[in-house]
């Protein structure tokens, strides 16, 4: 790990963002197929197998539009260590930067999830003293030396102590 350099999470993101949303996706399509069925019975009794091929191809477009945006969410999402700050960015069209001083940060776990072990990656959760919940805890889904990057961040809220202690004397 070095300074004012970009790095991405894990290829294996992308993995488990699509499972993630696949999940999500596949019971929404199962209930808009059967909500499309009860609708065609009840007010078009034709048949209902057109129906059926309209939602199936509707969510193969929607399983390959997942693909795309996740392919460019991954991109997109980068995490850099400068001097006083960790910083975070994200976002497709709306793009997204958060700064976190390293003063700031209280706790950095590691998260291991049955998904992530099975993939041989971790999510790693930055707690921070926001009093806000929502600024309060940034996550990283999907980092593949999750020990090497907490203890680095560690050093450098250690260290950033260690110099306001110095100046302090």
């Amino acid at each position: 790990m070095k300074d004012n350099f970009d790095y991405n999470l894990s290829e294996k993101a992308k993995i488990i963002w699509f499972i993630k949303l696949f999940g999500k996706f596949v019971l929404v399509g199962l209930l808009l197929i059967i909500l499309g069925i009860i609708v065609s019975i009840i007010y078009f009794p034709i048949n209902i197998f057109n129906y059926v091929f309209v939602f199936i191809f509707l969510f193969i477009v929607g399983i390959l539009l997942a693909i795309v945006y996740i392919h460019l969410y991954h991109k997109n999402y980068k995490y850099t260590f400068k001097e006083k700050e960790f910083v975070i960015e994200y976002g497709i069209i709306f793009k997204t930067r958060v700064i976190i001083p390293y003063q700031k940060i209280q706790n950095v776990n590691i998260y291991y999830d049955p998904l992530h072990k099975l993939l041989g990656t971790a999510k790693v959760i930055i707690n921070t003293a926001a009093t806000d919940v929502t600024l309060s805890e940034y996550v990283l889904e999907a980092i593949d030396y999750p020990d090497e990057l907490v203890r680095y961040i560690m050093d450098k809220v250690e260290g950033n102590k260690y110099y306001k202690r110095r100046l302090a004397e």
